[in-house]
């Protein structure tokens, strides 16, 4: 064999594997899009005609006082909160946490936002588990819990802002993936007031249509709605859906570092973990304000003096699309 035969040898090898890889990826999306969309209506939207039964929704809360969360409240009329939350520290801030589909108390994203905030800041950090609905193995199945979720955590924030004589304006709900839906559309339900900040972490794509905003999280859900974007066109939705929307790396699966990601998970929890190393650090992640990707990546967007912090420390006069880029792995901010 000829050094010229082995150099096409191995060309065409390398080709050949690309395209098995890429054949291997479509094929694994296709059956990772049609189990989503088995049960899915025909406009790909909640049917509010299935009935379920929700089951328990526990909140549990965590601060400098109980780090461990011994305090779990279930929503009961005939119990007060502040007779379960007995560590809730009056003058502290409060960041309520909602995980998504297949979630639970103990879950990555939840461990991850409470060790970001704790002890690091003296805050109430209340988790709310719904993993009684959101754990079933049906994505489906589990959407159609989320109304239900919503409503629980809507009463558990009105009777939390009685007792304690808070605001629903001093509050701030986080949600992920499903969670994400579940935190806007508790905002909605209130009848107290506006939520002052709800944060949507790379919000669930399949079954919540861009043109049903009643339905989904969205810039009603509070007075400021910011959405990390990390999976977008595969699991999570890929438009501006809040007051700021953020994309690091075009908010498209796949983030840096997630390799070929075919189920989509790696690029899907980037949001939290961005999220997350935001909060110990302010200025991790400094976004720009800008039209669109291709526009950012020629360095044509301008207005470089209204760039703001990506995450918990974005300000409330947020507006619009912002983007930057992370790197391959942590720290994720990338100067």
């Amino acid at each position: 064999m000829t050094v010229t035969d082995s150099w096409n040898f191995k060309m065409e090898s390398t080709r050949m594997l690309i395209l098995f890889s890429f054949l291997l990826l479509f094929w694994s999306g296709l059956a990772c899009s049609e189990q989503l969309n088995e049960d899915y209506t025909e406009n790909g939207s909640i049917d509010e005609n299935l009935e379920y039964e929700l089951g328990d929704v526990k909140f549990y809360l965590f601060n400098r006082k109980d780090i461990t969360g011994s305090d779990a409240y279930t929503i009961n009329h005939s119990q007060n909160i502040s007779s379960v939350f007995t560590n809730f520290i009056h003058a502290a801030k409060t960041k309520i946490i909602v995980h998504g589909w297949k979630g639970s108390l103990n879950n990555r994203f939840n461990v991850f936002m409470k060790k970001a905030y704790l002890p690091q800041y003296d805050y109430n950090i209340i988790i709310v588990d719904w993993s009684e609905a959101g754990s079933l193995q049906k994505y489906f199945r589990a959407v159609q819990y989320v109304p239900g979720a919503a409503e629980k955590l809507a009463i558990f924030i009105e009777k939390l802002c009685a007792e304690f004589n808070l605001r629903p304006a001093d509050l701030h709900v986080l949600g992920h993936s499903l969670g994400a839906h579940v935190a806007g559309l508790s905002g909605k339900k209130l009848t107290i007031g506006k939520l002052g900040r709800v944060t949507g972490l790379d919000p669930a794509r399949p079954s919540f249509s861009y043109n049903h905003p009643e339905k989904r999280i969205s810039t009603d859900s509070g007075l400021f709605v910011d959405i990390i974007h990390t999976s977008g066109g595969y699991l999570a939705t890929p438009y501006r859906i809040g007051h700021a929307d953020f994309f690091p790396n075009n908010g498209r699966w796949i983030q840096p570092g997630c390799g070929f990601d075919i189920k989509g998970s790696c690029s899907h929890r980037r949001s939290y973990m961005y999220y997350a190393e935001s909060i110990k650090n302010p200025l991790a992640f400094v976004a720009t304000p800008c039209l669109e990707w291709k526009v950012f990546k020629a360095k044509e967007c301008g207005h470089a003096y209204a760039k703001v912090n990506m995450g918990e420390f974005t300000p409330n006069w947020a507006s619009g699309a912002y983007y930057l880029y992370t790197n391959k792995r942590p720290p994720y901010n990338k100067p």
